[in-house]
């Protein structure tokens, strides 16, 4: 059993086939075959079933598919510790983020990122998705507090409070609340991969339960459509700064203040950073 060997396991599991693998291997399907049929001899056990019709992960392959990711994710971290030595940091480099934190944080300061670390091929997922960090193979993580995944590494990267927003022309058309219990007679824009996105948190008293007039999954769609005046809408204060200073939205019920909420980074567990993940983190929390 040897890397290569592994690497090729891999590839023929998430190309869910021999032929497919074999040309992103750019080897011949008898020889991906060969490899993996080694691979179980020395083994002793079967970890794909295949036949002329089917191809199938057996229960103990696909445990053995897992190891093998995380064992190369291991060697990809000796490889970039022994680089880590270097002057410039290099190499691959695979960020995701929440769509509000990317818009704000990263995207508009990527120009000066990449003029500072050329040799860093960056790699940005930006979606509102907790994402399979380890499984994925993602660097770092920028999210809000909370993951399922519990062996992650965790850092609080920036505090920010919440706040309810509202277009001027939603206002002057279905009057401004003036209390909590007021905001139960207004109809919310909300995230629809939120769950608790129809309840609002004070730091002082209950919550309040809110319904919904539209909901989206899409982040500038819900800042199009709190603009467009077709409700209010609970914004981070980074979010909402610009466009109450542009007019676009009127900050509501300033007197009760919302808890803070933490956005946070997560990355796998490692003896040590990658270069190209400590030099993009080090110039996030710059800029924030």
């Amino acid at each position: 059993m040897n890397l290569n060997q592994l690497k090729i396991y891999i590839t023929v599991v998430e190309q869910k086939g021999f032929s497919a693998a074999s040309r992103l291997l750019n080897l011949s399907p008898t020889a991906v075959s060969k490899q993996v049929r080694s691979l179980e001899d020395h083994l002793g056990v079967q970890l794909i079933l295949r036949t002329s019709t089917t191809f199938d992960i057996t229960d103990v392959g696909m445990l053995f598919y897992d190891n093998c990711k995380r064992l190369l994710k291991d060697f990809t971290n000796l490889e970039d510790l022994t680089q880590s030595f270097q002057q410039e940091p290099s190499g691959s480099l695979k960020v995701s983020s929440s769509v509000a934190f990317a818009e704000t944080f990263i995207v508009p300061h990527m120009s000066e990122f990449i003029s500072r670390h050329p040799k860093i091929l960056l790699t940005l997922d930006i979606a509102d998705r907790i994402p399979d960090v380890q499984r994925e193979d993602i660097d770092l993580c920028f999210g809000l507090i909370g993951h399922w995944d519990q062996d992650l590494i965790q850092k609080k990267f920036i505090s920010t409070r919440t706040g309810i927003y509202a277009s001027p022309a939603y206002l002057e058309k279905h009057g401004e609340p003036k209390s909590k219990k007021d905001l139960q007679n207004h109809r919310f824009i909300c995230h629809a991969n939120r769950p608790d996105s129809q309840t609002i948190a004070f730091k002082k008293g209950p919550s309040i339960h809110i319904q919904p007039s539209i909901a989206a999954n899409d982040h500038t769609a819900l800042l199009a459509f709190a603009k467009d005046g077709l409700g209010p809408i609970v914004l981070f204060e980074f979010i909402a700064q610009p466009l109450v200073e542009s007019g676009q939205l009127k900050p509501i019920l300033t007197n009760e203040e919302m808890p803070a909420e933490n956005y946070n980074v997560y990355y796998p567990p490692a003896h040590h950073m990658k270069p190209a993940a400590k030099a993009f983190l080090d110039f996030v929390f710059s800029r924030c």
